[in-house]
C-alpha cells in the first residue's frame, strides 16, 4: 500500500462509523457535554484570544472529558504532585485536571513552541519562567495544570503546534483525526507510528486492555466535532 493511498484511507473523513458514543458512554457523555456547556465562557475567552477554533481543538480533548468523568478520582493524587516537583517527569508522570494532561506532556510542549519563531512569541506565557530553578518551575507547572484556563493554552499551543505536521492533510476531518491520535499517543512520535495508532481501538481503558471491549480514540473525536461541537461553540 502506498503511503498517499494509506492517507487517503486514514484522513479522508470519508469512512464514517456506525458507533452511537452518546449512546455507548451514557451519563459520562451527558456529563461531558455539560461540562462544555458550563464552561462554555471560559473556554471561547482562551480559544479566541489565542485564535484557534474552539470546534476543533474541544474535539481532540473531549474523549479526555469522557474518561475524566469515568475515572476522575484515579488523577488527583498530591503525593504524586510532589514526587514529580521533586524528580522530574521520570519519576511520577501522571494526568492532571480535565484534559488529562501530564506533566511530561506541558514540559514537551513548552520545549516544542520554543523551536517556532511566530509560535514562541504567541505562547511566550507557556515559554517563560520567572525562575530557573527547575524545582520551582516544575511546582509551578502543576499548579497550571490544575487550572482549566491555563490548560487551555497549552491545548491552544498544541493545536498550533500540530497545524505545520498536518499541512498536508486537506479535510477538517482527517486533521482532527490526525491531531486527536497525537494528542492521545504522544505529539512527539513518528508520524508513522501516529498512523498506526489511528486505527487503534485503546479508549477509554488504555492500550494495556483488550482492543475487542474498546473503542477509538480519534472516532470518538471526529464523532463530537461532526455531531455536538458547533452547537456547543
Amino acid at each position: 500500500m502506498t503511503k498517499l493511498l494509506l492517507w487517503t484511507i486514514l484522513l479522508s473523513g470519508i469512512i464514517w462509523q456506525d458507533d452511537d458514543y452518546s449512546k455507548i458512554f451514557g451519563a459520562d457523555h451527558q456529563q461531558a457535554m455539560e461540562y462544555c456547556q458550563t464552561e462554555k465562557e471560559t473556554i471561547n475567552a482562551v480559544t479566541q484570544k489565542y485564535k484557534v477554533p474552539t470546534n476543533a481543538v474541544m474535539s481532540i480533548v473531549f474523549p479526555e472529558l469522557i474518561r475524566y468523568s469515568t475515572f476522575k478520582n484515579f488523577f488527583e493524587s498530591t503525593a504524586l504532585e510532589y514526587a514529580y516537583t521533586k524528580g522530574g517527569s521520570k519519576v511520577a508522570d501522571f494526568s492532571i485536571g480535565r484534559f488529562q494532561m501530564k506533566p511530561s506532556f506541558a514540559e514537551k510542549l513548552e520545549l516544542a513552541l520554543q523551536t517556532d519563531n511566530t509560535l514562541k512569541v504567541k505562547y511566550s506565557t507557556l515559554i517563560e519562567y520567572s525562575t530557573k530553578n527547575l524545582q520551582s518551575q516544575r511546582e509551578k507547572r502543576v499548579a497550571r495544570l490544575g487550572s482549566l484556563n491555563w490548560q487551555l493554552i497549552y491545548l491552544c499551543g498544541f493545536y498550533d503546534l500540530m497545524q505545520t505536521k498536518t499541512k498536508n492533510i486537506s479535510s477538517a476531518e482527517g486533521k482532527i483525526k490526525y491531531i486527536a491520535t497525537a494528542y492521545n499517543c504522544g505529539f512527539d512520535k513518528e508520524e508513522a507510528t501516529i498512523l498506526k495508532w489511528m486505527k487503534r481501538k485503546t479508549f477509554p481503558y488504555g492500550a494495556k486492555y483488550p482492543e475487542s471491549h474498546q473503542y477509538n480514540y480519534a472516532e470518538v473525536a471526529l464523532d463530537f466535532y461532526t455531531n455536538h461541537a458547533l452547537d456547543l461553540f
